[in-house]
Parts: structure tokens; sequence; C-alpha cells
């Protein structure tokens, strides 16, 4: 139901679907206090939220829902354990880097977007493609496209080339996947 408000509706609408997971997640972090797997499927509803957030304001151009996109990465990064939830943990760094990035090339601060593709780099290279390939290429596209629009701000050649590389290197693992959208 949040998808569909969200990718048709305006700020209101957003903002509106964003709060039917209210409680379903402020349930399951209550319950995660005590059960390790509800822990982090709040999490996990909290980078649902996100990316329907980031999506609407990427979309709206409105940088106040790509914020809440954000504050949900932070809350739920602030949740986890990096020795109990690694994989969740680098999920949600690339999605906080790639989020980042989006925001700084819609804003146009350079600065910002550069170093989003350091934090990216930097996630992927806590995420092995072996640990849990499909994030490792959905890492590797986010990466990607930030470079890709670090080049194109910069007019930066070997941005575009490592871009390039960072869409080969996803692509080794999606050529397997004909189905999936980040093909």
């Amino acid at each position: 139901q949040a998808r569909r408000t969200i990718a048709s509706g305006g700020t209101a609408e957003a903002r509106s679907a964003a709060r039917l997971f209210n409680d379903p997640i402020a349930m399951l972090e209550s319950a995660g206090r005590r059960d390790a797997h509800l822990k982090l499927a709040g999490a996990e509803a909290r980078q649902v939220r996100s990316e329907l957030l980031v999506g609407a304001g990427l979309r709206l151009k409105d940088e106040d829902l790509i914020r809440a996109g954000l504050g949900d990465l932070t809350a739920a990064e602030e949740r986890l354990d990096v020795a109990y939830e690694p994989l969740t943990l680098a999920r949600i760094a690339i999605a906080n880097a790639a989020t980042k990035a989006a925001l700084g090339e819609m804003t146009g601060d350079l600065a910002r977007l550069a170093r989003s593709v350091s934090a990216l780099a930097t996630a992927l290279d806590a995420l092995g493609r072996d640990q849990s390939p499909l994030d490792w290429a959905k890492g590797q596209t986010a990466l990607g496209r930030a470079l890709a629009q670090l080049g194109e701000a910069t007019e930066n050649e070997t941005a575009f080339a490592k871009a390039l590389s960072c869409y080969d290197r996803a692509g080794m693992v999606l050529r397997e996947a004909p189905g999936l959208v980040v093909r």
C-alpha cells in the first residue's frame, strides 16, 4: 500500500504512507529486545521505509523526504551490533552512502558526492562478493551510479571508467538473474 501511494503521490502522501510503518516498526523494535530475529526485522522495516522515502524524495526533488529516509537508516544502524549483524549493517552502510550520493547530486554538493563515493567504496570493502553476491552487486551498482554522477558533475573521465568497472563487476553476478530489476 505504501509503495503504491508513494509512487504516485506527492509529499503529503509520501509522509502519510511512511507513517503506516510507525506501529509495526515500534512493535518489532520493542520485541527485538528479547528476540534477535525481530531486532533484524525492525532494522529491515526501517530500510524498506527509507527506500520508499528516498525514492519519493528523489522523484519529487524533496530534500526533507530524503533526509527522513537517512534518519531511518541511522536509527536502524544504532540498534545493531557489528559483531552479530554484519551483513545487515553492510546493507545499511551501502544504502546510507548511496542516498547521500544521490542527495549530493540533487543539491549540487560535489564535496558530499565525493565523500559518498568514498563511503560506498569503504562499505563494499567490508562486504565480500561471496558473503552476499546480490548485496555486493547492488553495492557495485550504487557505486557505479555515484561515480557516474561525480564524473558528470566534474567532467572526469576516470570517474566514468571506474563506474563502468563497477557495472561490469555487478554484471558478473547479475547475468545469472535476468529477472532482477537491479540488472
